[in-house]
């Protein structure tokens, strides 16, 4: 919460801030970001943690209408509403704009990076930033510190009509990166393990990358053409693991038709996964 009392998540206040102020977008007040973090407002937690109540089956029992609703109440008395992405993990953060209730998401993985990634931790002491930091210029990668776990159902017909998978897992994941530096080196997608140095994601270990240039690389075979992308862009990765299908998006919009994962990729856990060639090239997860 601003010192105005409007409220944003911490993720839009940070993109909001500029040389440690920050400027309210609702009445255009501007403030010091403050050095111990942002005042959290209770009083709109609890409002929709109230609105949410309200709007569960009165025949329901408390248990059970808390559980339809999103809402718990957490250890230290204070409101819990359920993340709108997830529907499981507890929201972290609760946002007056756009963002809605927000969990903390994956995070580059510490043992899953190559030598010479390094990592730094965002505001919520979350490993969100990963930096190319190795003079020499060869493919640096890294992974999600877990797997891509289903938010939401498979849609219907957004995907190629495939077998049905003999594995359990099936819905739909997904991440997003913002390319803050590049060279023309970074490469985003998803993969079953980390690649070996000067081999980059979607090239040695399976997995589906699309790169700055444009190329979409499926399993170490070059796929197809995409729009390029740049310094500033926001990259979506959708995996639909129930028809075995990647999907790639620019600042929200959808990049050609979903790709077909490998027979090896298929019915087996996917991390979200970054490759950089040139030094001090970066990312950061949303």
């Amino acid at each position: 919460m601003l010192p105005c009392c409007h409220t944003f998540c911490e993720v839009c206040l940070d993109d909001l801030a500029k040389e440690e102020k920050v400027q309210c977008p609702k009445c255009q007040q501007t403030s010091e970001v403050p050095p111990a973090g942002y005042a959290i407002n209770y009083d709109l937690l609890s409002s929709a943690v109230e609105s949410r109540r309200a709007a569960s089956p009165s025949a329901s029992p408390p248990a059970a209408s808390e559980a339809k609703s999103g809402v718990n109440e957490a250890k230290d008395g204070k409101p819990e509403i359920k993340c709108a992405e997830c529907q499981e993990k507890v929201a972290t953060l609760f946002c007056q704009g756009s963002c809605g209730d927000l969990c903390d998401g994956v995070e580059w993985s510490a043992d899953l990076k190559a030598e010479g990634i390094e990592l730094t931790l965002d505001h919520r002491g979350l490993k969100r930033v990963a930096r190319h930091n190795c003079p020499t210029n060869n493919y640096r990668s890294v992974l999600s510190s877990r797997p891509l776990a289903p938010h939401s159902p498979a849609p219907s017909s957004s995907s190629p009509s495939l077998s049905p998978s003999s594995s359990a897992l099936s819905g739909v994941a997904s991440f997003k990166v913002r390319l803050d530096c590049s060279h023309g080196g970074v490469l985003v997608g998803v993969s079953r393990a980390l690649p070996e140095v000067n081999r980059f994601v979607g090239l040695s270990e399976g997995g589906v990358v699309w790169g700055c240039s444009g190329l979409v690389f499926n399993d170490g075979q070059e796929e197809r053409s995409l729009d390029k992308y740049r310094v500033g862009d926001v990259i979506g990765v959708e995996v639909d693991y129930g028809s075995h299908t990647v999907s790639f998006f620019k600042n929200g919009d959808r990049q050609g038709e979903p790709i077909v994962l490998s027979e090896r990729d298929r019915g087996q856990p996917l991390y979200a996964a970054v490759s950089m060639h040139f030094e001090d090239e970066q990312v950061t997860l949303l």
